[in-house]
């Protein structure tokens, strides 16, 4: 008798779960994709003869990273977020090591680290013909800092990122 009452609360408790769930999504309304533009540059350094070397803010407030070396800046182009997947650029460990670089160092307000992650970014998506070393002269006399801390990146981003996702969820009632 217990164990029939024990399933019933527990059918009970996940029905209830249910149509609270639906309810929640009939009132929060649906996000719209809509178009962003690149409103500018984030922290960085300007090179002497006018290259851009760190994040893109974008007007929605986020930074990025550029993932086409040598292209042209998409500060002021309209945007918008997709999945990468579709895009077909990139084979997945590539994916997951840009993810991973973007996540952990695209918000950042420094520029040396920001520097240092976009010519990560780019040891992995392709340096265009171009050198790490090449890239790093845009900062400067910050060059060489900013050189060995993008090559700890990219080395962290492939020791650290993953294509597995795992999620776990305990429900006690």
């Amino acid at each position: 008798m217990t164990h029939r009452i024990s399933h019933l609360l527990t059918a009970t408790a996940l029905t209830g779960l249910a149509v609270f769930l639906g309810v929640l999504q009939a009132l929060v309304p649906a996000s719209s994709a809509h178009s962003l533009s690149g409103a500018g540059h984030g922290p960085g350094y300007l090179s002497s003869d006018g290259w851009w070397l760190g994040t893109y803010r974008l007007d929605d407030g986020a930074q990025g990273f550029c993932l086409n070396a040598g292209k042209t800046s998409p500060t002021g182009y309209a945007l918008e977020y997709v999945d990468g997947d579709t895009l077909g650029w990139f084979s997945p460990e590539q994916a997951a090591r840009l993810a991973y670089i973007s996540r952990t160092w695209a918000g950042t307000d420094d520029r040396r680290t920001a520097a240092a992650g976009q010519i990560a970014t780019w040891m992995v998506s392709g340096l265009n013909g171009h050198s790490p070393e090449s890239y790093a002269a845009r900062a400067g006399a910050d060059a060489g800092a900013v050189l060995a801390l993008a090559h700890s990146m990219a080395e962290e981003s492939a020791r650290l990122a993953t294509i597995a996702v795992r999620a776990e969820a305990v429900v006690e009632l």
